[in-house]
């Protein structure tokens, strides 16, 4: 009854503790290593300066952990599931005390044997864990009166922890009286070998904790229930449960399972975010901290470093840091470190802040595909007025503009994005649109004016490639200050690469549909977000010059079939988005784009017909997305969207689409 009640007093004192814990300083865990010989002093130096600043902050409780190395070489998806398992094996030890200090004995058996096989199928080095489970289960099997299975356990936790000494105010005097007891027979009593054979090269081992090198003969082991650990370069560790019988010498062959690459070879690439957050999870910190150093070619700052920070709660890379040093003690240092603990100077903070950050910015060499389909539909325009009006509306137009008319426009494209980081704070951007178009239309065949045939009812149809995007985004890090959680530029030029032809001249007089502009665009734009944890408010504002340039879809002459010179209007854009990441995955967004274009110069409108400068054109357009990301190097969404407000929307019909619109995409990283 004495170690039940003790256990009860220590699983309350260990609520309370938690309690308290939780209201304190999170933890954080940071690994530095050096990639070379020269650079080991400077990342020391700089693993200290990490664990110093942390918790000069008041922030955080950092700590730096050596078992950290042997981790690393472990992929990303091992890590993941032993991360998964260690946790199961955890919670059901927490139960299996917790059952133990109500007397359920039974019970307590059962749920710390499924916490043993847990810890085996992690296959990670918690001794300390596992003697915990097999202290405990001495302890419960020798108070259910079977002393000679709780003798079995009270050996292994004393292989596992030979210098262990129970502690007198804890456990009754029998249950320390029997594990000395057990303690003894492990130096005094009979002993086997066992013969390691293993089918990866350059393997090396451990019985219970203890490195014993590359596969062997091991001989004068006590008998009894060991645990065997076998790391191989290129394959997933093993921890096996193995019994050595006395006098005799037992084969063990371990088979390995080769696994992917480390989390060493691929976290400084943007990749194994799981790998990371699953270090956190093993570590049981808050985030862990993941760091190199390695030295430069001459001529620049002697030593770069890079790090990354992963939280175990949101289950995400936090934020990324590169910067170049001369020492440890570089001024650089401080900024460097505060990108990765969130201090209110970082620029980065928040799941939020991350995710967009990552969505926009690509970590050097890296390349994001993205491929986006959808539709149009518009039946409707906004007149000079702003009143959105049928498109058929007759009434709208004058008696000898009724080619402007149209009953129905639809439209799908499916456009490629690339996006490749040139560098940390550059990506190239590339879109290339694929068209497909059809225009309803009655015409009314009093009237022939305009196409040929006097066609009552009228289908067009055309398809192909359209304009082609190429540009880049750069970050701006000196207007980052305040709310401001990332600032960039964006540049942008759309090449005149769809086709333009129009046989019939004028821009709507529909004998084929416009694919392409023919002119160059030239947008640059100043966007950002403020973003707090999981909410993220973004905008850019940019100014497009259409340049000026002779097309084949502007000849207000009918009787004239050639090119004709057209100054359209320049566009000043605005967006306005926001975001919340509901959980992990998801993340709804609202979002508004507003577009104002110049009148443009010598061009009849297209309303009226009468000569001189064409109106300006106003549009607003609300939408809501709904975005997820589905694995660290994936991502998708739906997005739909629909005008709200315009005014005079045809001033370039068809070339541009006024009406709702709905797309899905799916992007993946590399």
């Amino acid at each position: 009854m004495r170690v039940g009640v003790t256990n009860f007093a220590l699983l309350v004192a260990s609520c309370i503790s938690g309690v308290a814990f939780a209201q304190s300083s999170p933890t954080a865990v940071v690994y530095v290593y050096a990639e070379d010989g020269g650079s080991a002093p400077v990342a020391a130096g700089l693993a200290d300066a990490m664990t110093k600043r942390a918790g000069a902050s008041g922030r955080w409780r950092a700590t730096t952990d050596k078992s950290v190395a042997d981790l690393l070489d472990r992929s990303p998806e091992e890590l993941a599931r032993s991360a998964n398992a260690v946790a199961n094996a955890r919670a059901n030890y927490a139960d299996g005390l917790e059952h133990n200090t109500r007397l359920r004995l039974e019970l307590a058996q059962e749920t710390l044997q499924r916490a043993r096989a847990g810890y085996l199928d992690a296959a990670l080095p918690t001794y300390s864990e596992l003697r915990d489970v097999h202290l405990y289960l001495g302890v419960i099997l020798f108070n259910q009166g079977h002393p000679d299975v709780a003798t079995q356990h009270f050996r292994q936790a004393a292989f596992l922890s030979p210098s262990l000494a129970l502690n007198r105010d804890v456990f009754s005097p029998s249950i320390v009286a029997a594990f000395e007891l057990a303690k003894r027979g492990v130096s005094s009593g009979p002993k086997g070998s066992v013969r390691v054979e293993v089918d990866a090269p350059n393997a090396t081992m451990w019985l219970d904790g203890v490195p014993k090198g590359g596969p062997r003969l091991l001989a004068d082991i006590p008998e009894g229930d060991h645990y065997l650990e076998v790391r191989a370069p290129g394959a997933a560790p093993q921890l096996l449960s193995i019994t050595v019988n006395a006098g005799s010498e037992t084969p063990i062959p371990v088979p390995m399972r080769k696994a992917g690459q480390s989390l060493r070879q691929v976290w400084a690439s943007g990749k194994g975010e799981n790998g990371g957050v699953a270090i956190a999870r093993i570590l049981k910190a808050d985030r862990f901290v993941l760091g190199a150093v390695r030295t430069t070619v001459a001529g620049m700052l002697p030593y770069t470093a890079r790090a990354a920070a992963f939280e175990s709660d949101s289950g995400r890379r936090f934020a990324d840091a590169e910067t170049g040093l001369s020492a440890a003690n570089d001024t650089r240092v401080p900024r460097f470190i505060d990108a990765l603990f969130g201090t209110p100077q970082v620029a980065v903070a928040g799941r939020a802040a991350v995710v967009s950050a990552r969505s926009r910015f690509m970590q050097r060499d890296s390349t994001m595909a993205l491929f986006e389909t959808g539709f149009a539909y518009q039946n409707k325009v906004y007149d000079q007025k702003s009143r959105y009006v049928a498109s058929n509306s007759w009434g709208e137009f004058p008696r000898d503009a009724r080619d402007q008319d149209f009953d129905t426009y639809f439209e799908t494209r499916s456009t490629i994005h690339l996006r490749y980081g040139l560098r940390d704070r550059i990506t190239a951007v590339v879109a290339i649109p694929f068209y497909t178009k059809e225009l309803h239309y009655e015409y009314d065949s009093d009237d022939n004016t305009t196409i040929e045939g006097g066609e009552a009812d009228v289908k067009r149809k055309d398809s192909g490639i359209g304009d082609v995007l190429i540009g880049a985004d750069v970050r701006i890090p000196r207007l980052e200050k305040g709310p401001l959680s990332l600032v960039y530029a964006s540049g942008r030029v759309e090449m005149p690469t769809g086709s333009s032809s129009e046989a019939c001249g004028f821009i709507r007089r529909y004998c084929s549909l416009v694919i392409g502009s023919g002119q160059w665009d030239v947008y640059l734009g100043l966007g950002g977000f403020i973003a707090r944890d999981d909410f993220r408010f973004g905008f850019e504002t940019g100014y497009n010059a259409r340049l000026p340039d002779r097309v084949a879809y502007y000849n207000p002459d009918d009787r004239v079939r050639r090119r004709q010179h057209l100054d359209p209007g320049d566009e000043q854009r605005l967006h306005l988005d926001g975001t919340y990441h509901v959980g992990r995955w998801i993340a709804p967004e609202l979002f508004l784009d507003v577009l104002r274009r110049d009148p443009t110069k010598k061009f009849e409108n297209p309303i009226t017909h009468r000569p001189g400068t064409a109106p300006e054109m106003y549009l607003a357009e609300l939408g809501v997305a709904v975005r997820a990301e589905f694995t660290e190097g994936s991502h998708g969404g739906v997005v739909v969207q629909h005008p709200v407000w315009g005014k005079s929307t045809m001033t370039f019909f068809p070339l541009d689409v006024t009406g709702p619109r709905a797309y899905v995409y799916y992007g993946y990283r590399f």
